[in-house]
């Protein structure tokens, strides 16, 4: 049987009354829909205007697409539960990397530090004396270059001087011409104003002149300080020294170009100590007393008494000595310490005076001290920090240069026409750097050979001999030492 759409009307429309009222007791019993209910009624309804009344209410279609619903939004809320842990997963999985780079850049950071307190030679790992080092090294390089400009400048001041004078001159002679001719043309007044030009040109430039010459004769001092102390004598000075060119500028460069710039009246920091360390017999005590005469420095050496007291109570002796001596003369002094290890080993009660000593030496006392030790690694690390001995040198055994040179100082007395230095040289070092002979060893080659057999000159041969019948006297294990050494004052 056939039911009109206009009979059932009013009956839908109850229904639909009924089940609203139905949903407003329920929300009135929960006070709210659930989230999930209202997702699954907003997607039912959705299909709703694709039924017609009797499938939607009669054929189970609501209920059907009720399931439906249902399972579409399950689906989409698993998916979004698996996309929600999915993305806490990634960011507890980046939260756990950025704490790794986190932790990774402080350890580089702090490695990094740890680099820096290391910087170059003569590092320390206290921040104040870093401080104290840093200033002291800037203040040596700031020396050195300022005393490099300053003679590089020297020429240009000349040819500057020689440029006014030109220019003074060339001015001069066009009024005077001038004046000549105002004064020929009888015009006494124009004359006067050219000969007022004159004077006043006269004096611009004779100031120029003036204080142009005044740089110059400063600029003249400096370089004939530098000049003087840099001129090397046979047997004097660094001329006592063959070949070790690369230790001579060190000592130069951070410690002679500054008291260079003392002795002109400029303010310049000069080093309070030098340490010099390596295997015996290779030259350092000779070193610290060539130093200060190519310095023109006063040397004192002080003798180990083994007694601490004695010892600081000597050291502060000659300290104001040298205090007295720089406020009469200008001159500085070198305290010269050899085996300083035993002087002041790790300890010793004369390790803190020393520390304190040595902190203002060459502000207070105008003085240096010059150390030597064959072991470096026995001395206190208080006073390898910085600001103390900021010029650390390991004189290393003689390479083939540095032998070449030694060899050549000390045997071409004896040498006659037949002698190859360069062969000699690599034959006494074939071996380096597994073993090597001493310097003290190569200088006395020759003389000990000639002395023994009674000769004037010698031959290449003869050499050769000499060198045959010397075995190097620095070991494999001296050696190794010594690189040890240089690793360990590179980390001080």
């Amino acid at each position: 049987m056939r039911i009109s759409p206009i009979a059932v009307r009013p009956a839908v429309l109850r229904t639909n009354n009924l089940r609203q009222r139905n949903l407003n007791v329920t929300n009135q019993m929960t006070f709210k829909s659930s989230v999930y209910e209202e997702e699954v009624e907003r997607e039912v309804e959705k299909q709703r205007e694709y039924y017609n009344w009797f499938e939607w209410n009669l054929g189970g279609a609501e209920e059907k697409e009720r399931n439906n619903a249902k399972i579409k939004i399950d689906k989409r809320n698993h998916e979004n539960e698996l996309k929600r842990i999915e993305a806490e997963t990634i960011n507890r999985v980046n939260e756990a990397r950025m704490k790794d780079l986190q932790d990774y850049a402080t350890k580089l950071e702090a490695q990094q530090r740890r680099t820096d307190e290391l910087i170059v030679q003569f590092k320390n790992s206290h921040n104040e004396t870093i401080t104290i080092q840093n200033k002291a090294l800037e203040a040596q390089a700031e020396a050195a270059k300022n005393l490099k400009t300053q003679l590089i400048g020297y020429q240009k001041l000349l040819s500057d001087q020689k440029e006014l004078q030109a220019k003074r001159d060339k001015e001069t002679e066009e009024l005077i011409k001038k004046m000549e001719e105002a004064r020929t043309k009888r015009d006494s007044e124009m004359e006067k104003r050219f000969e007022q030009e004159l004077l006043r040109m006269k004096e611009l430039y004779e100031s120029q002149i003036k204080a142009n010459l005044q740089e110059t004769e400063k600029v003249q001092n400096i370089k004939e300080i530098f000049q003087k102390m840099n001129t090397v004598s046979k047997n004097k000075g660094f001329g006592r020294i063959g070949g070790y060119t690369k230790e001579k500028n060190i000592l130069m460069e951070m410690v002679g170009s500054p008291i260079a710039l003392e002795r002109d009246g400029q303010k310049a920091d000069v080093p309070n100590g030098i340490l010099f360390f390596g295997p015996k017999g290779n030259g350092k005590t000779l070193f610290a007393e060539s130093f200060a005469q190519q310095l023109d420095c006063n040397i004192v050496k002080i003798e180990d008494t083994l007694d601490p007291v004695e010892n600081l109570k000597n050291l502060r002796a000659i300290a104001n000595k040298a205090q007295e001596n720089f406020e009469k003369t200008g001159i500085r002094t070198i305290i010269q310490i050899d085996e300083f290890d035993d002087y002041a080993p790790k300890g010793s009660r004369l390790v803190g005076p020393l520390k304190t000593f040595m902190d203002d030496a060459s502000e207070k006392y105008h003085c240096t001290l010059f150390a030597t030790t064959n072991y470096p690694e026995k001395l206190d690390d208080i006073l390898l920090r910085s600001g103390r001995f900021a010029v650390k040198v390991g004189l290393a055994p003689a390479d083939k240069q540095n032998a070449l040179a030694v060899l050549k100082y000390h045997g071409q007395v004896f040498a006659d026409n037949t002698v190859n230095f360069e062969k000699l040289a690599e034959e006494v070092t074939i071996n380096y750097p597994t073993i090597a002979y001493s310097n003290a060893k190569l200088a006395n080659i020759a003389s000990a050979f000639a002395k023994k057999y009674n000769l004037k000159t010698m031959t290449h041969k003869d050499f050769m001999k000499a060198i045959k019948n010397t075995n190097p006297d620095i070991k494999k294990e001296t050696m190794e030492l010594f690189k040890k050494q240089m690793e360990f004052i590179k980390h001080t």
